[in-house]
């Protein structure tokens, strides 16, 4: 997001929180007329008598909801861009309420023996039963189209078993979907309390977790092939510290691009979408370097420069400008090691090493301190412990460097300052 010249001013600052406050509004109606339209639809075919006026209404009030929204929630944006501001202080007040909320919440539940347990083991049975719903909407959604098919080619099929069919699957997903999205805010709330705790435990020294937080932005714009983006999204889990001797900084991140199209209707469109979720760990290395050393997974580079092992070129990708120094790291035992490391971990990753000792790993999809099908404190506990572990086999892997290896390259003159 591109910096302001100048502070906002309050005036600025409150004509902005109105039109998110329209927007917001305009998003509830609308949301409240597409459920009275569906469930008019469904009391029509089941032969209740509905005033078509009553249709009428509601879909123009809908359509009428769908252009305000739109059109404020675009205004906002560019706003808000224009201003350089990330949020405004009424959106800041109710973050820092809601964070008071949760503490508290996860405080009462805490101090009740067995009710974590208890809350834990109820949110895995409906984190399945979500994951369930998915699945069965998903293979849903292809037999429909065989219903279709068939319908259309081979021999009429009853609407009325189309329709019901239809409502299933759309049941099924929204269930999947939205029963997921508030399980996991759920669970997250109980994994917040007992992270600190568990990172005490691990890591050899602990000196910040910010589970807002995000390393240097600097470092998430480095050139790892990286699919399109154009601006660094929301970022979570900061922690710094210590892990088996190893200096380190991570935090979760992810890009985002604004995608403009064209609707059926001409009108140009404009979507937030995210192109690449993952974490970046911030770590030191031991090479004398004068270039970067840059190698990827994630997108072919352009002119990659090519080693002698086959293997290693059809796993990982080299920058060009990396130069002789690329061959002075990626010797054939440490090629062999970063193909097994490809075979060993489900992640794509990148790797660069700088000039100034600084090592950065990138791993997409990785997203940590999350519950997901932990029953209790303890599951939830050891499975914290567990991604810690599996990380710093990565970095040791990857051959990132311990404080004695800094302290000693240092006083014989040798690797990173």
């Amino acid at each position: 997001m591109r910096e302001s010249q100048t502070e906002p001013t309050d005036q600025e600052m409150k004509k902005l929180m109105g039109m998110k406050r329209i927007a917001r509004g305009a998003m509830v109606v609308m949301i409240l007329c597409l459920v009275l339209v569906f469930v008019a639809l469904l009391l029509k075919n089941a032969g209740v008598d509905i005033a078509d006026t009553a249709g009428v209404v509601l879909t123009v009030l809908l359509f009428a909801m769908a252009l305000i929204y739109y059109h404020f929630h675009e205004k906002a944006k560019r706003q808000q861009a224009a201003m350089g501001v990330d949020r405004t202080p009424d959106e800041v007040a109710k973050e820092r309420e809601k964070e008071r909320k949760r503490v508290e919440e996860v405080n009462r539940l805490v101090s009740t023996p067995g009710a974590v347990d208890r809350r834990l083991a109820r949110l895995a049975r409906l984190y399945s039963f979500c994951e369930w719903n998915l699945r069965v909407g998903m293979v849903g959604m292809l037999l429909a189209i065989v219903v279709v098919l068939v319908h259309t080619f081979v021999i009429e099929i009853s609407m009325s078993f189309i329709a019901v069919f239809a409502v299933v699957i759309s049941i099924a997903l929204v269930i999947g979907m939205i029963g997921s999205f508030w399980v996991q805010k759920q669970q997250k709330k109980l994994s917040l309390h007992y992270t600190p705790e568990v990172l005490e435990a691990v890591l050899d020294r602990l000196e910040l977790y910010d589970h807002k937080g995000s390393v240097d932005h600097g470092y998430l714009w480095e050139d790892f092939s990286f699919p399109e983006r154009e601006w660094v999204g929301p970022c979570a889990d900061h922690v710094k510290g210590v892990l088996k001797g190893m200096p380190l900084e991570f935090s979760e991140f992810c890009f985002q691009y604004e995608h403009v199209y064209r609707d059926d209707d001409g009108k140009i469109k404009r979507d937030t979408r995210t192109s690449f979720n993952g974490m970046m760990v911030v770590c030191r290395h031991g090479f004398r370097l004068k270039n970067k050393v840059t190698l990827t997974q994630f997108n072919l580079f352009r002119h990659a420069l090519r080693t002698e092992s086959m293997e290693f070129n059809s796993v990982w990708s080299i920058r060009e400008d990396a130069g002789q120094d690329a061959f002075y790291i990626l010797t054939p035992h440490y090629m062999e090691k970063l193909v097994a490391l490809d075979r060993d971990k489900w992640m794509k990753m990148g790797i660069q090493f700088q000039p100034n000792g600084t090592l950065l790993i990138v791993m997409q999809g990785v997203d940590f301190f999350e519950a997901e099908e932990s029953k209790s404190a303890d599951e939830l506990k050891e499975k914290l412990k567990n991604e810690l572990l599996d990380l710093a086999d990565t970095m040791e892997r990857i051959g990132a460097a311990t404080l004695e290896e800094i302290a000693a390259q240092q006083e014989e003159g040798e690797g990173a300052t």
